[in-house]
């Protein structure tokens, strides 16, 4: 894996990483919040397109194809936008804690 949003999204390679830094005690806790995604729908979709691997995606992709998908995108968005913003609720994250001896 590489660096990016999932660069860590293996729990084995992640705990191998920080052992080889030098730390132990290392736990994994999987935690769900809910995470905001941008003000509105238009910048939430200006972060997921920022993010290197889509935009490598989008970029190799048939102009109507690339269109086609950033409409979708877009469109699975806007069920998630409100008063506080594009809000995704039920999201998956680690919670990584580890101490250097």
């Amino acid at each position: 894996n590489s660096p990016g949003p999932f660069g860590l999204a293996d729990a084995d390679r992640t705990v191998e990483i920080l052992e080889q830094a030098g730390y132990d005690r290392i736990a994994i806790d999987e935690t769900t919040q809910p995470m905001r995604m941008g003000d509105d729908v238009d910048d939430a979709l200006a972060f997921f397109e920022s993010v290197p691997f889509v935009r490598d995606v989008v970029a190799d992709a048939p102009p109507d194809r690339a269109a086609a998908a950033v409409e979708a995108a877009h469109e699975a968005l806007v069920p998630y936008a409100g008063p506080k913003g594009v809000v995704m609720n039920d999201n998956r994250a680690w919670l990584v804690t580890a101490c250097r001896p």
